[in-house]
C-alpha cells in the first residue's frame, strides 16, 4: 500500500470515527434534553385520554380525526356512567341502516363531550332526549369527546352522509370548539386547520402516532430530530384569525351539505362554568359574544341556545351541572327540549 493510500485510508477512518462520535454525542444530548422521543416527533404511543379522575376507555386512534369512539365498547365499573358505543362508532345500543325507515326523519348530531353525553348515561344525552321530544324522528349521536369544529366537519364528510340524514346539527360549545381548531393536539395529536389564501387547509395528516412511525424515528433521538419532527404549525395569535378559520370551516360545511341536499343547523351552547365567568369577566363575555356572532353570520341557520341556558341556570343552578362541569341529565333534557321546540318551526319534511 502506498503512502498516499495509507493517508487517504487514515483520513477516511478518522472521518467516520468522528462522525460516529458526533452522532453518539448528539444522541446522548438529545436524550437528556427531550427525555422521550415523542417530545421530538409529536407521536406518542396510544393510550386512552384522561381528564381529572376519568379515563376515556372508549377512545381509539384515528389517522384523520386524531381519535374517535371505540366501536363495540361497553363501559364497566371503571366508568361512573353507562357508555355504549355500537359497531358503527355511534353512542347507541342499536345499529342504524344506511337509510332511515319510511316516514321517519333522521337527524345526525355532531359535537364534543356535551353532545356525546359525558358524565351521563346513554339515555340521558342531548341526542337521546331530542329523539324523545320529536315525533317520527331518529337521532344519531356522532358526538366525540374533545372534538373541535374542524373534527366535526371531517367526521360528517367521512361518516355522517352515509346514513342519509335529513338534518345535520352541529352543537358548538363556545368558546372551546372554536379554539380547538388551531391546536395540533388535545391530549392526543389531532388535525390542524389553517387558511391559506381563500382555501381551508387541513394539516398534520395522517395524525402522528408512535407505532406508525418509521423504526429509526421510534428508536433514535438524533434521527427523529433530523427527519421525524412534525411541521411547525404556528399558533394563531388573535381572535380574528381564529374566526377566519372558523368561517372557512363553516363555508365548507355549508357547501358540503348543499352538495348532499341536506339541511344543516348550528346550535351554539356554553357550559355553566363559562356562563359564570361571563358574569364577572367582560373580556370573556366579549369573546364569547364575538364567536356567537361569527357563527350567526356563516350563512347557516343558527339556533343559539346560550341565552336560554343562562336563564335555566339562573333558575335551577346546581341541579343542571354534573360534578366535572358538563350539563347534568336534567340540563341535557332541557336543552334537547328547547332545540326540539325550535325545530318544529323549520324542520324539513321526510324524503319521498
Amino acid at each position: 500500500m502506498t503512502v498516499l493510500r495509507k493517508k487517504l485510508l487514515f483520513a477516511l477512518v478518522s472521518t467516520l470515527a468522528a462522525l460516529v462520535i458526533l452522532a453518539a454525542a448528539a444522541e446522548v444530548i438529545l436524550r437528556i434534553r427531550h427525555e422521550k422521543i415523542e417530545h421530538i416527533t409529536g407521536a406518542a404511543e396510544w393510550q386512552p385520554g384522561q381528564w381529572e379522575s376519568l379515563t376515556y376507555h372508549w377512545d381509539r386512534y384515528h389517522p384523520r380525526l386524531g381519535w374517535t369512539n371505540l366501536a363495540g365498547y361497553h363501559s364497566d365499573e371503571r366508568i361512573p356512567f353507562t357508555v355504549t358505543i355500537n359497531d358503527q362508532g355511534l353512542r347507541a345500543g342499536r345499529r342504524y341502516a344506511p337509510h332511515p325507515p319510511s316516514g321517519v326523519r333522521r337527524i345526525a348530531v355532531f359535537g364534543d363531550s356535551t353532545t356525546f353525553g359525558e358524565e351521563v348515561d346513554d339515555d340521558q344525552t342531548v341526542p337521546h332526549y331530542l329523539e324523545q321530544a320529536l315525533v317520527s324522528v331518529e337521532v344519531l349521536n356522532f358526538g366525540v369527546r374533545g372534538y373541535g369544529l374542524g373534527q366535526m366537519l371531517l367526521r360528517l364528510e367521512d361518516e355522517g352522509f352515509r346514513y342519509h340524514p335529513d338534518l345535520v346539527l352541529f352543537v358548538v360549545l363556545v368558546p372551546a370548539d372554536i379554539g380547538r381548531v388551531i391546536a395540533d393536539r388535545l391530549g392526543h395529536p389531532k388535525p390542524v386547520f389553517r387558511v391559506e389564501g381563500q382555501e381551508l387547509i387541513v394539516g398534520n395528516l395522517p395524525v402522528p402516532e408512535a407505532s406508525r412511525q418509521p423504526w429509526l424515528h421510534r428508536n433514535s433521538f438524533a434521527a427523529a430530530w433530523l427527519w421525524g419532527r412534525p411541521r411547525d404549525w404556528s399558533e394563531v395569535e388573535t381572535l380574528d384569525e381564529n374566526l377566519t378559520i372558523t368561517s372557512a370551516i363553516l363555508q365548507r360545511l355549508r357547501s358540503t351539505c348543499e352538495a348532499h341536499r341536506t339541511a344543516c343547523m348550528l346550535v351554539p351552547i356554553v357550559t355553566a362554568g363559562t356562563l359564570d365567568r361571563m358574569r364577572i369577566d367582560e373580556d370573556k363575555r366579549g369573546r364569547v359574544d364575538q364567536m356567537r356572532a361569527s357563527l350567526a353570520d356563516a350563512g347557516l341557520e343558527t339556533l343559539d341556545a346560550v341565552d336560554y341556558l343562562a336563564q335555566v341556570l339562573e333558575r335551577e343552578e346546581d341541579a343542571l351541572v354534573a360534578p366535572h362541569g358538563h350539563w347534568s341529565a336534567r340540563g341535557n333534557r332541557l336543552l334537547a327540549e328547547w332545540i326540539a321546540h325550535q325545530l318544529t318551526l323549520s324542520f324539513p319534511q321526510p324524503r319521498q
